[in-house]
């Protein structure tokens, strides 16, 4: 196992599970027996999801990824009913439960949950997949690789075209940052000084339980966020970015009236780190950059200029490519030493948030059209607050995973972010 994949292996406390939740929603009902015969085909052509965690035998060393021969593919594939009434804040109740629930370390650290009666006749799929297997863009990539394109809406399938997610929420170059970090200390001077510093108190941290609550926004129209940030000058992100500052703002007036002007809550953002190119191997292969969101700012066009202007210092970091070799370190050192570590960095921050652009055309999956998609990603070093972006078939939407002992509404907060987000695009 990598030194990155054992550091994520070894982050995973009840508190916060190391998994990646994912979630399928069909019209129509998915047939499990198709669907058993999909992963049997594709999915089981990556080795990694036959096998389990292992550890030396002597006791000293990483981790290790396993072969073992009881493997059974029916051990990893679930499938139930939904509650009456079938609607999605049941859909979510039952994320929520999953998101919950660890996965079983004597098998592959995965499971998907194939669930009938989504709003009537259609069906959901959530796959559970953790960390330590892969970072979310290869998982998404792993999952996409699944799908066929909807012939039904598409006249020119284009499967390479519908597979773009090797994007991330920062562009960065790679090369050029390893060089950066290698010669130019500037970077470790800024980390040392955000480790010195104290996150702000917010109804977004606290004491975390083992209870995660899930939600997601309405689909957005992407269109209507391009040419919105067309007209500010700046990037889909910058925009996104800002919305979602603009959400816990509302949230944090709500619970505990509005922050002071000065506030910001800084945001652990991953960056992709990989190189271009169709054939990825598995595993953790992204750094880390902290956002400051200015949620203190009440004016929407004025939080935008904070983000864009703080982003654009981002992408001339190299912090992404140091936070990866801090991980890496971390999954060579003895597992009690490393919580330590990623409770100190958890601490400087009050969230993760990840945007992963997916498919831009629509998808189906055995057989059926895939009417929607969403993710939801694990909080690391006691964090208690999760936020993911996903944009498909030119919409997005956003997704919100939060510890159920904080006094924050996730629905609320969803139903937040999106408003900011609406209110930002009528101001431009």
């Amino acid at each position: 196992m990598s030194r990155a994949d054992a550091a994520w292996l070894h982050m995973e406390d009840p508190s916060n599970l190391m998994m990646i939740t994912a979630l399928f929603t069909f019209k129509g009902r998915l047939d499990p027996a198709v669907m058993r015969d999909m992963l049997e085909k594709q999915l089981m052509t990556y080795d990694r999801f036959r096998m389990r965690v292992g550890y030396p035998k002597i006791g000293i060393g990483r981790p290790l990824w396993k072969q073992y021969r009881h493997f059974n593919l029916d051990d990893h594939l679930d499938v139930r009913t939904l509650d009456a009434p079938g609607d999605e804040p049941t859909l979510m109740r039952l994320v929520s439960e999953l998101m919950s629930t660890p996965l079983d370390r004597d098998l592959a650290l995965w499971k998907f949950h194939i669930v009938h009666g989504y709003n009537g006749e259609g069906s959901a799929m959530i796959c559970r997949i953790h960390h330590a297997i892969a970072d979310g863009i290869a998982l998404l990539r792993v999952l996409l690789s699944m799908t066929e394109q909807d012939h039904s809406v598409l006249e020119a399938p284009n499967r390479s075209g519908a597979l773009m997610v090797s994007d991330a929420s920062i562009k960065v170059k790679p090369s050029k940052l390893i060089d950066v970090a290698r010669g130019y200390g500037a970077v470790a001077q800024d980390l040392g000084k955000l480790l010195l510093e104290t996150e702000p108190p917010s109804p977004f941290r606290g004491q975390l339980g083992t209870a995660k609550n899930a939600a997601c926004t309405q689909p957005i129209c992407l269109n209507a966020i391009k040419e919105a940030r067309q007209r500010a000058g700046c990037t889909v992100n910058d925009v996104l970015m800002a919305a979602v500052a603009g959400g816990l703002r509302a949230h944090h007036a709500k619970i505990e009236g509005e922050p002071a002007a000065h506030v910001n809550l800084r945001a652990m953002i991953p960056v992709d780190l990989r190189k271009p190119g169709k054939d990825q191997p598995l595993g953790n292969r992204f750094g880390l950059v902290f956002l400051g969101l200015p949620v203190g700012l009440d004016n929407p066009k004025e939080r935008l200029a904070e983000v864009q202007k703080r982003m654009n210092a981002l992408k001339r970091s190299p912090q992404a490519v140091v936070v990866l070799g801090l991980l890496a370190a971390v999954g060579s050192i003895p597992a009690d030493m490393q919580q330590h570590i990623v409770d100190l960095f958890g601490s400087k921050g009050t969230a993760v948030v990840s945007n992963v652009p997916g498919p831009r055309e629509p998808l189906a999956m055995a057989g059926q059209t895939i009417d929607s998609l969403m993710f939801w990603v694990p909080q690391s070093g006691r964090l208690g607050l999760g936020i993911s972006v996903l944009s498909y078939g030119g919409k997005v939407k956003f997704g919100v995973a939060v510890d159920a002992n904080l006094k924050v509404d996730a629905q609320g907060l969803a139903h937040d972010i999106e408003a900011a987000l609406q209110e930002l695009i009528k101001a431009l």
